[in-house]
Parts: C-alpha cells; structure tokens; sequence
C-alpha cells in the first residue's frame, strides 16, 4: 500500500512501524497504545492530560493556575511534601513539615496589601526595623535597639544607666 501526494483515507490502521514524513489529521484521532513523540510536541487549544510527568525543566509563559486548596508541592513525596503552598479559600498558606524555613537574601522586606508601605525590613547582620504604618517604630543596631515614640512597658522593668553602671 503506498500514497504519494495528498490524500484522503476514511480508515488506516497500521500495526507495526509506519514512516510517515508528514501527517495531517482532521478530526478525532485514537491511540490505543503509547504515544512516542522524539521531537517537540506543539499542541494548540485545551489539552487534557490525566497525568503529566516531565523529566526535565519545564517553562511556563504565562504562569501557572492552581485552584483553591490545590497545593503546589515540594520535597519528599506527593502527598507528603516536605514544603506546600497554596490558599485555602481564605488565607494564603506556607507550610513547612520539617527543618527551618529560610529566606536568603541580602534585603528581607515584607510590605502591606496594597504593596505600597514596608511592614518590616531586615538586611542580615545590620538592621531590623519595624514599621507602624509609614513611621519606623524599632530599629535594632550593633549596641541594642533605637524605639521612636512611646514605650509602654507593662510589668518589671530594670534600666541600667550605661554610662555609671547603676539601676535607674
């Protein structure tokens, strides 16, 4: 059986290797067996895939969607991640199982909602400083902390004067 040009067939089956050079498929298509795609696979419109395991680095352009309480898993095993992030319908979670949670970085900054106002900014082995509002209330140094406004201490309290030494 040999077809050169274009062609219409209404039924082929092919048990066996078949070397197509190019195929055109119109309409729904069946595989019973396993699919071998050694080149890329460019698929356009909705694609519905069960399973998906991909071996190597995978990119996605225009981000990834994951639904409420749909997690997106890290470490171990699925099921049993070692880090899950995901929203819960009300709040967004960070769950960590096991070891510390680390953030590496030369500048920590964590901002309100609206992303406009630092809540708390940390530059490791230099400064903390916390916000209320626009206005920086704490900011720890070398020597200990600087507090701008009002302490309100509640309980006992010592000061030590640093320059005599003595209770005040």
């Amino acid at each position: 059986f040999s077809v050169t040009g274009i062609s219409t067939l209404a039924s082929i089956n092919v048990s066996g290797i078949a070397g197509i050079g190019s195929l055109t498929v119109a309409g729904v298509s069946t595989f019973t067996g396993n699919i071998d795609a050694n080149g890329n696979l460019d698929v356009d419109g909705q694609t519905d895939l069960d399973v998906l395991n991909v071996a190597e680095l995978a990119t996605f352009n225009s981000g990834i969607f994951l639904p409420d309480d749909q997690k997106a898993q890290f470490g171990n095993a699925a099921g049993s991640a070692d880090l899950e992030i995901y929203h819960d319908g009300n709040h967004n979670i960070f769950k960590a199982s096991n070891g510390f949670v680390k953030f590496q970085n030369n500048v920590f900054q964590v901002y309100n909602q609206g992303g406009n106002n630092v809540a708390f900014e940390i530059v490791p082995g230099s400064f903390t400083k916390l916000f209320h509002g626009t206005t920086q209330r704490l900011l720890t140094t070398s020597s200990g902390i600087n507090v701008s406004g009002t302490l309100d201490v509640a309980g006992i309290t010592t000061i030590t004067n640093t320059s005599s030494g003595t209770a005040l």
